[in-house]
């Protein structure tokens, strides 16, 4: 069941509450402890600039908070009619062997109990070239780059569990 705050008219309270509180309580107190440049999180940052950053991380955290993904579920194959325009292809990154695991890598997932899971990712082809299969496995001695942005794992791990939990 999702948690309270993602139905109304919960959800209206608590962004009422979130905002009395940013600007009320934290506002000023970022404003008093960002206004030593040594507290910032680049001392050559200006004092608006870190306010800014600031308020930015709060706001990209609002969806996670009300569990708004914009009705897609970010595990699902993305159909390649989408990507045709992005020049970009969906692709299923398999899960890992449990022999492949190794180390302390190995260590801390068993620890944990973290297992091993196919991932969504997406091929980016420089602008003008055309996809070939010779693109779906990478050939002996190929180099390729596996880029994986932050933010895009946290929403998608996110979105499959408790804001609470992020």
């Amino acid at each position: 069941m999702a948690p309270f705050i993602h139905h109304q008219p919960f959800k209206t309270i608590y962004f009422f509450g979130l905002f009395a509180v940013a600007s009320l309580i934290q506002l000023p107190y970022w404003l008093i402890y960002y206004s030593w440049p040594p507290n910032r999180p680049r001392k050559s940052w200006t004092l608006r600039r870190t306010i800014y950053v600031q308020i930015l991380r709060k706001l990209t955290q609002l969806p996670l908070k009300f569990g708004v993904n914009e009705g897609r579920d970010l595990s699902l194959e993305v159909p390649q009619k989408k990507l045709e325009s992005l020049n970009a292809r969906f692709v299923w990154i398999p899960e890992l062997e449990k022999e492949d695991i190794v180390g302390v890598v190995a260590e801390h997932a068993a620890r944990v109990g973290v297992k091993s899971i196919a991932i969504p990712a997406y091929w980016i082809l420089k602008e003008g070239t055309k996809w070939s299969p010779e693109y779906e496995k990478a050939q002996k001695d190929e180099k390729v780059i596996l880029y994986l942005h932050g933010g895009g794992f946290v929403v998608s791990l996110c979105s499959s569990l408790t804001p609470s939990s992020c």
